[in-house]
Formats: structure tokens, sequence, C-alpha cells
């Protein structure tokens, strides 16, 4: 084996070990969210469960070679991706405006763009599959 293709296993690889500790990202906003305002912030509950749930599954599948992980997790990336940015714009909104019980809410999904935004271009700049 070339140490090129090697390279590229251990990068490929370690993109999987990336998904999981989004996913453990992802439920830990979620649970933030929630534990800041139980009665009004279920969703944040269940998006972070959800989304960070099927990225522990897409990190396990990941290290298996799962082509399907490799389309899913570009799927939910971009979902996730364009949910934080418009939820953290509406947060940041209503906070400028005078809101300041949205100012923990727009710091939370600010942190799940910027987190996302990161495992996303991570993921662009992945090498691509080796062919067996």
């Amino acid at each position: 084996m070339s140490a090129r293709k090697s390279d590229r296993i251990v990068t490929r690889r370690s993109f999987g070990v990336t998904l999981y500790i989004y996913g453990v990202f992802l439920l830990a906003i979620g649970l933030l969210g929630y534990a800041n305002n139980p009665a009004g912030a279920k969703t944040a509950l269940i998006s972070g469960g959800v989304f960070g749930g099927i990225h522990l599954i897409w990190g396990f599948l990941w290290n298996r070679r799962r082509d399907l992980a490799s389309k899913g997790a570009l799927v939910t990336l971009v979902l996730v991706l364009v949910a934080s940015t418009w939820r953290s714009w509406a947060s940041w909104q209503a906070y400028f405006t005078g809101d300041a019980s949205k100012f923990f809410v727009a710091l939370l999904l600010t942190a799940m763009f910027l987190g996302t935004l990161r495992v996303f271009l991570r993921y662009l700049l992945l090498p691509k599959a080796v062919e067996a």
C-alpha cells in the first residue's frame, strides 16, 4: 500500500470520529437549549436529539465503509447548516430588537452553525474514496 493511499484511509477513518463528536455536540446543544427554557424549547431537545443521533449512526456506518453514510452525512449536514443559519439569524434579530431572552438561544444556535460549518468544510476537504 502506498503512503498516499494509507494517508487517505486514515483521513477518511478519522472523519467517522468527527461524526461521533459532532453527534454528541448536537445532543449537548439540544439539552442546553431545553434546560434554558423547558416549557418553550421542546424543539431544541427534539432537533438536537434527532440530528445528534443520526450523526452518531453516520459515524458508526462511516467506520464500516457504508456508502450510505457518505451521502447521508452530506444531506444531514446541509439540513442542519441551513436550519442553524436561519434560526440563529432569527434569534439574533429578535435579541437586537429588544427581546433579551433570545440572547442565550442565539449563542447556542450560532455555536451550532459554526460547529456544523466546520464539519461540513471538513467533509468537503476529504479525499475521494480509495478504490479497492
